[in-house]
């Protein structure tokens, strides 16, 4: 019997599928930078500091990997009661 060539399909013109990101790209670019940013370090806007218990695990519409500083004036006061109640979350306020 003959063997049978496995062939993918082509793709229809203009039938372009979005590009997949992960959760590690989505939340790019929305940690801090550091010291000298303008930060609670700086004097400036107070942080968030939030650890979580397990990489990308999402409450207050976001993903959480590690530990991640957040603006505080980047969330809500509803996204954060949300944030400090869970327990997967440790939640600390970085002043300067």
């Amino acid at each position: 019997m003959a063997e049978r060539k496995k062939t993918t399909p082509k793709k229809a013109a203009g039938a372009d599928t979005p590009e997949k990101t992960t959760d590690a790209e989505s939340m790019a670019g929305t940690e801090s930078q550091g010291a000298g940013d303008g930060g609670a370090a700086d004097g400036g806007v107070p942080m968030i500091r939030v650890t979580t218990r397990r990489d990308g695990f999402r409450r207050a519409g976001r993903a959480w990997f590690g530990t991640t500083e957040v603006r505080a004036d980047e969330i809500t006061e509803e996204q954060l009661a949300a944030i400090e109640a869970e327990p997967m979350l440790t939640v600390v306020k970085v002043t300067g």
